[in-house]
């Protein structure tokens, strides 16, 4: 639990730090993709949820290159974020069953009998 909240913390610190400062406008396009990406980590799991860490990292290591004081400061953020996010990633916990969608096959099979499913018996 607390490595999926420092990991999700300091990709959102330093995805946010540049949308909110003075920097030039390439930063700004990496930080929202970074933001992004970490609603992605939280929502998928597996080799995807690692592969989207790894994209982090990369975002994070493109930031390095801003040049700006503000720009390097968010870089490190970032790519300490994906770090701890693809290396600890398979063992968070993913979404609930709740948010998958289910089948109701009693419904349908109502349907093919015939019978108005919605119907109050």
């Amino acid at each position: 639990m607390r490595s999926r909240l420092a990991a999700l913390g300091l990709c959102v610190l330093g995805g946010g730090s540049v949308l909110v400062t003075d920097t030039p406008g390439g930063s700004k396009t990496i930080g929202v993709v970074v933001l992004a990406a970490v609603g992605a980590i939280l929502a998928t799991k597996g080799w995807v949820r690692r592969a989207v860490a790894g994209v982090t990292v990369a975002l994070g290591l493109l930031m390095l290159t801003g040049g700006t004081a503000m720009a390097i400061a968010a870089g490190l953020l970032i790519v300490a974020g994906g770090v701890i996010a693809f290396v600890n990633a398979p063992r968070w916990p993913t979404m609930g069953a709740r948010y998958e969608r289910k089948q109701d096959t009693d419904m349908w099979s109502a349907i093919d009998r015939g019978e108005d499913p919605t119907a109050r018996n």
